[in-house]
């Protein structure tokens, strides 16, 4: 019976979280346990939805009730390390990935685990360590591979590159999303060679198998849809409703940097968390989350009662209250809220936004060069798309800049960052109102947790080799420029820089 129950709890939480509603998933799950019965299943979703709703500390304790129950499951284990690496140990989180390796000898998994989480912490060498231990045992390995190649020059790249060739070419069977990360890691090694035409038509192979596997699974990108989204968050948040709506709290902590992805945020993040009053809490889901629940809750974007809007407000608060440790600003580098910053300014009118800006071609280049992890940025993978939604997020920067309140929205350029860094760090700090400290000017040497993209490039001083970097592929940008070209970001943007 209690078997029967479980199944049937198991089964109504997956599909309320394949509905979006994350709470009545959870309710089901925790009405099983009140039958007084542990079960690992039961409490890995729980960990699960957790961390979902950003509660990684909760989802520790769930997996670790579920590991006593179960400690011979290497997933159990590898969720573990993951929920602890969320929650801020990674301490503890490398520990008990190394205890794993050494446990499971046969096993890749926990040598990418270890690889990757190593990277997130700016250990380039660990990580290489443990990818070459990872291709020893499993050679070809596409994960691993990538991994040696983010790391860096710790390679002979030529010999890397033959093993990534072998690996796409050679008889080992891999998926086709296996041999996705492998055209991404052999593009981004022939582009630091100077090999840009091969680099090129590896990006292309790259984003074309990406593309196919996201359309398989519902989640194309629909230029119309995107388009009538941005007109809606237009249309609703206009200059009035700031000056006749009242705000959810009066806080300063909050300080939300946006802008297209690939744009500068991980640097201005870490520029901003290397301050000793400043704490970088990296891309929370916080806000999405508060805009899903106002979309179930009765339609969103709408102007917002001012009960909800204060509720929301204490929500998010206590959220980064969990990041903070009693920061003065919590910075959360979410750069899709630029869709959301109407929504932002109701909750928190004190607030600073920064927003990062990036010469278009070279913003879409990086996005189409990169294998993002997460499934919403289906229009990074065509390069039409990609200029689609590149127009849309600069149509939507421009409604902001005019409706929101004067000071409220600081404009950076990664280009004037690179060229004048102590200038524009001091304006950073100056525009979140707090004292110089001459540790942002060595940001490379901070050593919190990064776990995005950018998390190899925020290790090392600033560089210019990636200013104009498009120059390289501009015979082959044709879809890309006659995209921009209809929100007046085409070529002759870039050309005149």
């Amino acid at each position: 019976m209690i078997r029967d129950d479980r199944q049937t709890a198991l089964g109504k939480a997956q599909k309320f979280l394949q509905q979006g509603d994350g709470h009545a998933a959870e309710t089901s799950l925790r009405d099983w346990l009140l039958l007084g019965a542990d079960d690992p299943r039961v409490l890995a979703m729980l960990a699960r939805l957790r961390s979902l709703a950003g509660r990684s500390d909760e989802a520790v304790t769930f997996l670790e009730r579920a590991r006593a129950l179960d400690s011979i499951s290497l997933s159990l284990t590898l969720a573990l390390v993951d929920a602890r690496m969320a929650s801020g140990d990674a301490g503890g989180a490398e520990e008990l990935a190394i205890a794993v390796r050494n446990e499971h000898p046969g096993d890749v998994r926990p040598r990418l685990r270890l690889a990757n989480l190593r990277m997130d912490i700016g250990n380039f060498a660990g990580a290489a360590e443990a990818a070459r231990d990872a291709l020893a045992n499993t050679p070809g390995q596409p994960t691993a591979l990538s991994i040696l190649v983010e790391c860096g020059e710790v390679e002979d790249s030529d010999e890397l590159l033959k093993r990534i060739q072998h690996a796409l070419t050679g008889e080992v069977g891999h998926t086709a999303l296996a041999r996705a990360v492998l055209h991404f890691a052999a593009g981004r090694l022939c582009q630091r060679m100077g090999r840009f035409d091969r680099a090129f038509e590896h990006y292309l192979a790259g984003n074309r198998t990406r593309r196919r596997d996201l359309k398989r699974n519902g989640f194309g990108h629909d230029r119309l849809a995107v388009t009538r989204e941005m007109d809606r968050l237009i249309d609703v948040f206009d200059a009035a409703g700031f000056k006749a709506d009242g705000g959810g709290s009066e806080s300063e902590t909050p300080v939300f940097i946006v802008g297209m992805a690939r744009s500068g945020t991980s640097l201005a993040e870490q520029i901003l968390a290397s301050h000793p009053d400043i704490t970088g809490a990296g891309e929370m889901q916080t806000i999405p989350r508060i805009v899903n629940g106002l979309r179930r809750a009765g339609g969103y974007p709408v102007q917002l009662p001012d009960v909800t809007v204060k509720a929301a407000a204490r929500q998010y608060l206590e959220e980064i209250d969990r990041h903070g440790g009693g920061a003065a600003r919590v910075v959360d580098k979410m750069p899709m809220n630029i869709l959301h910053l109407g929504l932002i300014a109701r909750l928190f009118p004190r607030a600073r936004i920064i927003h990062c800006r990036r010469d278009p071609l070279d913003n879409c280049l990086s996005c189409f060069a990169e294998n993002f992890r997460v499934q919403g940025l289906a229009w990074a993978y065509d390069l039409g798309d990609l200029g689609h939604m590149y127009c849309q997020y600069r149509r939507m920067a421009a409604h902001w800049l005019t409706v929101l309140p004067a000071g409220m929205m600081l404009e950076l350029d990664y280009e004037e960052v690179v060229n004048d860094l102590e200038g524009q760090a001091r304006r950073l700090i100056d525009f979140v109102d707090l004292e110089w400290d001459e540790a942002c000017l060595e940001f490379h040497t901070n050593k919190r947790v990064v776990i995005t993209p950018s998390r190899g490039q925020v290790r090392k001083p600033v560089y210019a080799s990636s200013i104009g970097r498009w120059r390289h592929y501009d015979n082959r940008l044709g879809p890309l420029t006659d995209a921009l070209a209809a929100c007046g970001c085409g070529p002759e943007l870039s050309r005149a820089k």
